[in-house]
């Protein structure tokens, strides 16, 4: 664990093709080169080769949305809350976040 890193980066992540796995481990490896205390956040699995390449990775099964078209928002500040009171808890002020597309 990194532990002299004063900046979070937190990225949000629902699996919805091969695709979008493929560009989460690029975006991931990017990412983890770099001087971030990175979180993971999914309301999808994701490949264990993945989640440890991020210092804290949160799986939240339950994914709160409804019928309406773009009602994913509520289910994606579910998991940056989670992951800012992870962040708080590891001390670290500024934070960065990249949202899934869609």
């Amino acid at each position: 664990m990194k532990t002299d890193i004063k900046h979070g980066f937190i990225v949000t992540y629902y699996r919805s093709s091969e695709e979008s796995e493929q560009l989460l481990s690029d975006m991931i490896d990017v990412l983890s080169k770099e001087n971030f205390y990175l979180v993971l956040a999914a309301h999808s699995l994701v490949p264990i080769e993945i989640q440890q390449k991020c210092d804290f990775f949160i799986y939240e099964s339950l994914n709160i949305s409804d019928d309406r078209r773009y009602s994913h928002g509520v289910a994606e500040s579910s998991l940056i809350e989670m992951s800012l009171e992870h962040l708080k808890y590891q001390n670290i002020k500024q934070i960065f976040a990249q949202p899934e597309k869609e």
